[in-house]
């Protein structure tokens, strides 16, 4: 249904909101990942932006289709038999929601196995994505209940990966605090977002619809707060850039050495120790030098 009466402007407003912060959020991880030295990029940053770009792609399209579009059904719609544009904004909408969380998948996945075996999740939402591609093109009304398959499956998703994410980095005791950081305002936003579905709207009073876009806008807040004090995600995954690891006594001389990689180094571990015991004197005559005001 078409949003009308003295509830229009409220929930317009706050839905532009949703729109806004969500683009916001997708454009920070590809400036994250685009500060990041080439060596130092990984995926993820790339999947949390395609995830928060097709979450915004969705506000986008249900504004368009809730609030500017006739739903008037006609003959002849485009290639259906019939449609409104109502209904073909919201199938726009499914399908950036699906896409979204297919690229979310696809990148995370690309490094690791979450469950059963790799790409398990990825082929669930691609699944779910040509199926959703098929039903569009046969019937604009079908794809409605793609969002009660998506939400479920990403919430699952979202949940084994934060908690592998959080083992990665963390001590096991504080992994729980961790996920209460995120895991609320994702249902939130879920529970939200089903209260802005037709289902709800045309059994409902558009007062729930109100109390669902606050939710969210609760959710999407807090997002923002931790994907802004996020650092880096090579940071996490520091053991796996390690190159070399040396150990040295305070005079500089190598103790103990280890290559991660493959390559056959030219310097031996007393000239690398050597060179960083001379980096480190350096270093300590300038932070010397800068905090007693000499130079």
């Amino acid at each position: 249904m078409v949003i009308e009466g003295p509830l229009r402007l409220p929930l317009l407003t706050i839905e532009w909101f949703f729109a806004v912060i969500l683009l916001e959020l997708g454009l920070l991880f590809i400036l994250k990942f685009m500060r990041q030295e080439k060596q130092l990029r990984t995926s993820q940053e790339i999947g949390y932006s395609g995830l928060f770009f097709g979450f915004s792609l969705t506000w986008f399209f249900l504004i368009i289709g809730n609030y500017y579009m006739s739903e008037t059904v006609v003959s002849n719609f485009f290639l259906w038999d019939q449609g409104s544009m109502r209904a073909l904004f919201s199938n726009f909408s499914y399908l950036s929601l699906i896409t979204g969380s297919l690229i979310f998948a696809f990148s995370m996945e690309k490094h690791r196995i979450y469950l059963f075996k790799k790409y398990f999740f990825t082929i669930c939402f691609l699944s779910l994505t040509i199926t959703s591609l098929t039903v569009f093109f046969i019937n604009l009304e079908i794809i409605k209940i793609i969002p009660f398959i998506i939400w479920p499956l990403f919430l699952v998703f979202l949940t084994i990966y934060l908690v592998d994410f959080f083992k990665a980095g963390i001590k096991a005791e504080t992994i729980a605090i961790e996920l209460l950081k995120f895991i609320p305002a994702f249902i939130l936003l879920a529970v939200g977002f089903f209260l802005s579905h037709d289902y709800f709207m045309q059994n409902l009073a558009l007062e729930f619809r109100l109390g669902g876009s606050l939710l969210q806008l609760l959710a999407l807040i807090s997002l923002a707060y931790f994907s802004i004090r996020l650092p880096a995600f090579a940071e996490y995954d520091w053991f796996e850039k390690l190159e070399e690891l040396l150990v040295m006594n305070k005079a500089g001389i190598c103790l103990f050495h280890k290559s991660f990689t493959d390559q056959i180094s030219h310097l031996n571990e007393i000239l690398m120790s050597g060179a960083l015991y001379s980096v480190n004197i350096l270093l300590d005559e300038l932070t010397s030098a800068k905090a007693t005001g000499s130079s």
